[in-house]
């Protein structure tokens, strides 16, 4: 929700950064996507989009994006492959969801659900024969740690949890690992999901104002 992303606006303003909180499609008030269901991340990366356009419009030179949860995968997207992905100087994700196909393998689980049954079910989404909010199906296969290594150019500071029950940080140390040179992992070991600034806000907001200021420069590697 648009509410949970004021916990990043204060120490981004302390580092002199003007923040643009926004909503995606099916949030509340927001219009409907496609089939009025999320894209995990694929669809909303055109919500970000188009906020960057309106950033640019209002004068920015650059963007910082911050994401939360799906957000998080939203920002990867379109900092990745997005339609702006040039203006863009950096990601701070919080609880990010890197990884669509480990993270619905690991809700189907705690249903008991066999995972050839999770995989029959992401099969479906990724065709379109089931219908997500991606007309052409979801493409499950730009949604991994390895993909977005391969195709990030960005410093980022990942916030993640060791108590995170929702999204597992282990997609968020994957991707660390795979770009030790651009990704900082900010990994603590309480804190349930998109609540770790709850559980211990001093660090949390120092680390982010501390990287935040890094930006353009490479990126700051500081606790």
């Amino acid at each position: 929700m648009p509410e949970e992303t004021l916990r990043g606006v204060a120490p981004l303003a302390r580092a002199g950064i003007t923040s643009l909180v926004i909503s995606y499609r099916n949030d509340p008030g927001a219009p409907a996507g496609e089939n009025g269901r999320y894209g995990i991340g694929i669809a909303e990366s055109r919500d970000v989009d188009a906020a960057i356009a309106e950033a640019l419009r209002r004068g920015a030179a650059r963007v910082t994006l911050f994401g939360w949860s799906m957000g998080g995968t939203a920002c990867l997207v379109a900092a990745t492959s997005g339609e702006y992905s040039a203006v863009i100087d950096g990601l701070i994700l919080d609880s990010p969801a890197v990884d669509w196909t480990t993270l619905l393998r690991y809700h189907a689980s705690l249903f008991f659900a066999p995972k050839a049954i999770a995989d029959i079910g992401i099969r479906l989404l990724d065709s379109g024969v089931v219908r997500g909010g991606e007309p052409e199906g979801i493409a499950f296969a730009k949604l991994t740690p390895d993909s977005f290594a391969r195709h990030l150019t960005v410093p980022v500071l990942i916030h993640a949890s060791l108590g995170d029950t929702f999204v597992p940080c282990e997609s968020s140390q994957r991707l660390a690992n795979a770009r030790p040179d651009l990704v900082q992992l900010r990994l603590q070991n309480e804190g349930e999901h998109v609540k770790l600034w709850n559980v211990d806000a001093e660090p949390w907001e120092r680390v982010t104002e501390q990287f935040a200021r890094s930006l353009p420069r490479p990126p700051w590697r500081g606790e």
